[in-house]
């Protein structure tokens, strides 16, 4: 778009603003707290209400993502047992899968939440609008795993929004 300067000469009119640059940055992710996990008051699962599970990431592994299929009862024990972490370690240290499983939940205390959790461990839960993120070890990873779940974990180790 051009507009008119004093002297009459066509002039480039800047763009408008984006509207992202106008945001605040939350803290916790972009912010200078994104190395530390989100405050979160802990609170068990009352009652899973909703799994949409065998998501896929990518067209190439729908047919293995298929597979995975967490119960109400591993997405309250992943929970339970999964440990916070920062965004920034979510990002960048976890293991990426293309293969997950999402729904809804309630907690004891009342709240509900929306979740995610991938089958190689990693999970997110966003309660009262703020994302909260989790990491597992052995212990409470949900272990249906799709079957080449070995060769997907090499292939994927970046989320899909950085790539």
């Amino acid at each position: 778009m051009l507009s008119a300067n004093v002297a009459g000469v066509a002039a480039p009119t800047p763009p408008p603003p984006s509207p992202a640059a106008d945001a605040p940055v939350d803290p916790y992710e972009g912010g200078p707290q994104s190395d530390t996990p989100r405050p979160l008051k802990r609170s068990r699962v009352a009652a899973v209400l909703a799994v949409n599970a065998g998501l896929s990431a990518q067209p190439d592994t729908a047919a293995a993502c298929k597979r995975f299929q967490p119960s109400p009862a591993d997405v309250s024990q992943y929970f339970a047992r999964a440990q916070p972490v920062s965004w920034n370690a979510y990002l960048q240290q976890g293991d990426w899968s293309p293969c997950s499983a999402q729904g809804e939940l309630r907690l004891k205390d009342g709240r509900l939440a929306q979740w995610r959790i991938q089958s190689f461990g990693l999970a997110s839960l966003r309660i009262d609008g703020a994302n909260h993120y989790f990491s597992c070890s052995k212990r409470c990873r949900i272990t249906r795993l799709p079957p080449n779940a070995g060769e997907l974990q090499g292939a994927i180790r970046t989320p899909a929004a950085a790539r």
